[in-house]
C-alpha cells in the first residue's frame, strides 16, 4: 500500500507493478496523482498483473545490494538513501523459465526500459550495463526474439512483442500474442513493416530504423502534436546552461518570471514551479516535472503539471526542447508539444500557434539576455 502523492510514490509504483500482487492506494479521497496511477491500469480501469511475482535473480539472491556498493538488485530495485552509484548488468537469463518451454527460442531478446523509453536488442549471452544513483530505478521488460518469416533474399525476419509502452507492466498486456487494452503499442521487428492493421483496417505506425521498434497509437488515445524550430544567435552550450540554471530565468525573463522554486537535482523527476508576473497576463504559476534531461544531446522533456493557458483546459500537456549547434555562436531550438483535450479533439492551427509562440517568446527573452551579456554562461 502506498500514497500516489508521496515523494517516493513512483518507486513504489514500479515495485508494486512487478510484484504480481493486488495494489492498494492509501490516498485521501480527492488527493490523487492520476498520471502515476494510470500507468498501472488499462483505460477501462482494469488492472494489469504479471503472471508470477517478482523474484531476485540468482547472482544477487544472497547479497545486500543496498550496502555492498557493487551491484544492483534486479527485478525490484528501490533504495532510499544509499550513497554513491550502483552498477550491474541485465541479460535475458535473468528472466527465469516460466514453464512454457523454449518454443525454439535461441536466447536472443530485446530489453525495453520503461522509464528511459528505450529498446535494446540483446544477443544470446550479452549483457546490458546498468548504472543507478541514489533514489533511482528502472523497469526492464525482457522479450524473446523469434524468427517469424523469411524476407526476399533469404534474410530472417525477427519479431518480439513488447506491449503497451506507456504502462509500467508493458509486457503484461500481451497474452498469447493478443493485446489487452489500447493506447501506445510497441514491438520489435528486424525490418520495416509494409503495413499495419487494427481490427482489419489499415492504421498508421512509426518505425525507428536504429532500434527496429515499430509503434502504433490507438487513434482514439493518441495525443495531438505540434512542432516548430527557431534559429538562435547563441551557442547550444550557453543556451543549455541558462536553461538548466533556475536562477537565470528571473533575470533573463524579467517582467515575466518573478521567481522559481526547484524540487530535485535537475534530473528526471525534478519539479520546477515558476511564479509568473501577473502583469504579463499569462497566469500566476507554471509548474513542470522533468521527464528526460540529456545534457550531452541538449534534450529536455517535461510534463506540464500546472499552467493557465489561453487555449483552454488541457487534459495533458508535455514539451520537448532540443538544441542543435549550427555554428560556434548559434544553434537551432526545436520544440515539440504534445497535448490532449478532454473531448479527444485537436486545437485549431491558430491556438496551436499560440502555444508554440508562448514558448518561443520566453526563448527569445533568454536569447536577448545572453547576447547582451556575452560573459555569462560562456
Amino acid at each position: 500500500m502506498y500514497a500516489s502523492l508521496h515523494p517516493a510514490a513512483k518507486y513504489h509504483d514500479a515495485a508494486m507493478a512487478i510484484g504480481g500482487c493486488p495494489i492498494y492506494v492509501s490516498d485521501k479521497p480527492g488527493n490523487h496523482k492520476f498520471e502515476l496511477l494510470r500507468k498501472l491500469v488499462l483505460p477501462n480501469g482494469s488492472g494489469l498483473r504479471v503472471r508470477l511475482p517478482g523474484r531476485p535473480t540468482r547472482e544477487c539472491l544472497f547479497s545486500d545490494q543496498a550496502r555492498d556498493g557493487a551491484r544492483v538488485a534486479k527485478k525490484t530495485h528501490v533504495h532510499d538513501a544509499a550513497p554513491g552509484t550502483l552498477t550491474g548488468a541485465v541479460c535475458a537469463d535473468d528472466v527465469a523459465d516460466d514453464g512454457d518451454g523454449d518454443d525454439g527460442w535461441d536466447g536472443e531478446a530485446v530489453a525495453y526500459m520503461q522509464r528511459a523509453r528505450e529498446l535494446v536488442r540483446l544477443p544470446c549471452d550479452a549483457a546490458l550495463p546498468v548504472m543507478l544513483g541514489a533514489l533511482d530505478y528502472e523497469v526492464f521488460h525482457v522479450c524473446p526474439v523469434r524468427a517469424i518469416a523469411m524476407a526476399p533474399g533469404g534474410a530472417v525476419v525477427a519479431f518480439a512483442p513488447v506491449g503497451l509502452l506507456d504502462t509500467v507492466d508493458a509486457t503484461a498486456a500481451v497474452v498469447a500474442l493478443r493485446v489487452h487494452g489500447c493506447d501506445h503499442f510497441g514491438a520489435y521487428f528486424s525490418r520495416r513493416l509494409a503495413r499495419c492493421t487494427l481490427d482489419g483496417a489499415d492504421v498508421g505506425f512509426t518505425y525507428d530504423g536504429d532500434t527496429r521498434t515499430c509503434s502504433q497509437r490507438d487513434p482514439l488515445m493518441a495525443p495531438a502534436c505540434v512542432s516548430d524550430e527557431h534559429a538562435v544567435a547563441v551557442s547550444a552550450e550557453r543556451l543549455w546552461k541558462a536553461f538548466m540554471d533556475a536562477s537565470a530565468l528571473p533575470k533573463a525573463c524579467a517582467g515575466l518570471v518573478d521567481d522559481i522554486a526547484v524540487e530535485g537535482n535537475g534530473g528526471p523527476g525534478t519539479v520546477y514551479t515558476m511564479k509568473l508576473n501577473p502583469a504579463a497576463g499569462v497566469g500566476s504559476t507554471y509548474k513542470t516535472r522533468v521527464a528526460v534531461c540529456d545534457a550531452a544531446s541538449h534534450v529536455l522533456k517535461s510534463d506540464v503539471l500546472e499552467a493557465e493557458s489561453k487555449v483552454g483546459k488541457l487534459k495533458s500537456h508535455s514539451t520537448e526542447t532540443k538544441l542543435e549547434a549550427t555554428g560556434d555562436g548559434s544553434c537551432v531550438a526545436k520544440l515539440k508539444v504534445e497535448y490532449e483535450l478532454e473531448d479527444g479533439s485537436s486545437l485549431s492551427p491558430e491556438k496551436e500557434k499560440d502555444i508554440v509562440d508562448g514558448y518561443y517568446g520566453m526563448l527569445k527573452m533568454i536569447e536577448d539576455y545572453l547576447v547582451a551579456h556575452p560573459a555569462e554562461y560562456a
